[in-house]
């Protein structure tokens, strides 16, 4: 009988001392996540306290009050006036004038970059151009 009850009882042992194991092994993962998580939670904190005193900075360096005065103190800086501004077809007019006085400035740099045996050569072609579209 009491090898009955060695053999019925042993594995039962054997089992609830793996369980005991596992729990202990899973109780001390939990411990150190949770010790992690706290640990988060604080610099998560901190770095909020960091945030708000950032932006309380923020929004005393950006005071327009603040701003005017140093403007006022170390730049010579002058109200727009109404003749300073221009309409939009103004922009857009200065812009194709820019723009057509470069085309004209970046092909004369081109043709003087070009040899005399170039100029020839594009001056035969737009010839031969001239002769084949007249003649058509």
């Amino acid at each position: 009988m009491n090898k009955y009850v060695i053999a019925y009882f042993f594995p039962i042992l054997l089992i609830l001392a793996g369980s005991v194991a596992f729990v202990f092994f899973i109780k001390n993962k939990v411990m150190k996540i949770s010790k992690e998580v706290r640990s988060v939670n604080v610099q998560i904190i901190a770095e909020k306290e960091a945030i708000h005193i950032l932006n309380a900075e923020y929004a005393f360096l950006t005071n327009p009050k603040r701003m005017k005065k140093l403007i006022s103190k170390h730049l010579s800086l002058h109200e727009i006036s109404k003749n300073q501004l221009i309409e939009d077809s103004e922009i857009q007019r200065h812009f194709d004038i820019d723009i057509q006085d470069y085309r004209v400035k970046l092909e004369q740099k081109n043709a003087e970059m070009l040899s005399v045996e170039d100029q020839q050569s594009i001056f035969n072609l737009q010839e031969q151009e001239a002769i084949s579209d007249g003649g058509n």
